[in-house]
C-alpha cells in the first residue's frame, strides 16, 4: 500500500489532472487534463516527476489536506493561500513554486487566491489513479477518469513517493545547510530558500488576451467587430471547465448565415444567438455551430486558465510577427524555469542561476 493524502474539504473544485487525452478528438472526446498544462508540468519538475504525472488542480478556493507520512509537495500557478498545520500545532505559510517537504500528521489548508483562479499540486511519486484512454485525468463533461473530489477521499500516491521524498530531503540537507528544518515556528515542513518567479499574472483582474480573426469574423459588421475587441468581458460565474461565460455589450451577429457544425479547439470564441462571447477550454466539445469569431493564441491559453469570476478580459488582435514573438516568448520563459529548477535540484551551483527567475 502506497503513501495515501486525505482531502478533508475538497474546496471549490478540485480534480485529478494530467496532461490529458490525446488524439482523440476524432472520436468527440476533448483533450482535457490541466487546464495549463506547462503549469502542471512544472509543478511535477520541482518535486522529481516525470511531465506526465498527474496532480491536482485546485479551483477558486483550495482544498484541505491532511499527509499521514512525510511527503514532499509542489504548488505552481496563480499564487494561493496555504497554511501548513504541523501535529504538535505549529503553522507556517506553505511556499509556492519549490519543493516542500510536509511532515507526517501536518495539514496543508488551501484558501484564496491573491491573485489568479487556478493552482497545481504535485506529489513526489504523482496520483496512482486508473488509466483510462492514455490519461488518470478527470474530464467532467465526458465522465471519464475520476469525479470531482469531495471531502474525505482519499488519493493515493505512486510507489516512489517515499524514496524520491527521501531524496529530496537527502538533496536539500546536502546543497543548501542553511535552509528551514523543523525549527520553530516553521515545524510543518521543510522547504528551499528560493521559488520560481510566477511570470503569467503581470495584469489583474484584466488579462489582456491574445487572439487572431476567426473563421466568422469577417461576417461581423465593421461597429460589432470594434465592439467585441474594445470592451471588457466580464467572466460570469457560469464558467467551468468546457468554457468562460461573458458579459458585456451583446454583439449583433444576426447577419452570419446558419452555418453546420464545424470542427473548434481550446481557445475558440464562439458566439452565442445571444450575443455574448463563450471560449472554449480544455473540457470543450469538438465541434460546434456557433460563429466561430476569435482563436486565442496558444501562448495566450495559460491567462484563460486564470479566469475567475472576479476577471475580465480584454481581446487584442495579433499579427503573425506579434504571434510569433509571443510564443518565442513563452517558449523562452518556460525554458528558463525548466532550466533554473534543474539547477535548483541538480549538481549546479546556486549562484550559476540567473536571479530574475527566483524569488
Amino acid at each position: 500500500m502506497g503513501i495515501t493524502v486525505i482531502i478533508q474539504q475538497p474546496g471549490l473544485l478540485t480534480t485529478i489532472q494530467d496532461q490529458g487525452r490525446h488524439d482523440y478528438l476524432s472520436s468527440a472526446l476533448s483533450r482535457g487534463g490541466a487546464q495549463d498544462a506547462a503549469a502542471l508540468e512544472i509543478a511535477n519538475q520541482l518535486v522529481g516527476n516525470s511531465p506526465t504525472a498527474a496532480g491536482l488542480e485546485i479551483t477558486g478556493l483550495g482544498p484541505t489536506l491532511f499527509f499521514n507520512q512525510p511527503v514532499c509537495i509542489s504548488c505552481a500557478g496563480a499564487p494561493v493561500q496555504a497554511t501548513v498545520r504541523a501535529s504538535n500545532g505549529q503553522s507556517c505559510s506553505l511556499p509556492l513554486g519549490r519543493p516542500v517537504v510536509i511532515s507526517a500528521g501536518s495539514t496543508v489548508q488551501f484558501s484564496n487566491f491573491l491573485r489568479g483562479f487556478r493552482a497545481w499540486v504535485a506529489f513526489a511519486g504523482g496520483i496512482d489513479s486508473p488509466v483510462v484512454l492514455g490519461s488518470c485525468s478527470s474530464h467532467l463533461a465526458a465522465e471519464i477518469g475520476p469525479p470531482r473530489l469531495v471531502a474525505n477521499t482519499t488519493i493515493t500516491l505512486g510507489l516512489t513517493a517515499q524514496s524520491q521524498t527521501e531524496k529530496l530531503c537527502g538533496l536539500l540537507r546536502k546543497k543548501y545547510p542553511n535552509y528551514r528544518e523543523n525549527k520553530e515556528p516553521d515545524t510543518a515542513c521543510i522547504s528551499l530558500p528560493c521559488s520560481i518567479s510566477n511570470h503569467i499574472l503581470t495584469q489583474w483582474p484584466v488579462l489582456t488576451i491574445p487572439v487572431v480573426p476567426g473563421r466568422h469574423f469577417e461576417c461581423l459588421s465593421k461597429v460589432e467587430r470594434e465592439k467585441l475587441l474594445t470592451q471588457e468581458w466580464r467572466v460570469d460565474a457560469r464558467s467551468n471547465r468546457q468554457g468562460l461565460a461573458l458579459e458585456g455589450v451583446p454583439i449583433q451577429g444576426s447577419k452570419i448565415s446558419p452555418i453546420l457544425s464545424e470542427p473548434v479547439r481550446f481557445g475558440t470564441v464562439q458566439l452565442p444567438p445571444g450575443g455574448k462571447p463563450f471560449v472554449l477550454m480544455a473540457e470543450h466539445q469538438t465541434t460546434g455551430g456557433y460563429p466561430r469569431v476569435l482563436e486565442v493564441v496558444s501562448a495566450g491559453r495559460p491567462l484563460l486558465a486564470q479566469a475567475g469570476p472576479e476577471s475580465r478580459l480584454k481581446f487584442v488582435m495579433m499579427d503573425a510577427v506579434g504571434i510569433q514573438q509571443l510564443v518565442a516568448k513563452r517558449r523562452r520563459d518556460l525554458s528558463l524555469t525548466r532550466y533554473a529548477i534543474s539547477n535548483l535540484l541538480g549538481p549546479p551551483d546556486f549562484d550559476t542561476f540567473e536571479r530574475k527567475w527566483l524569488i
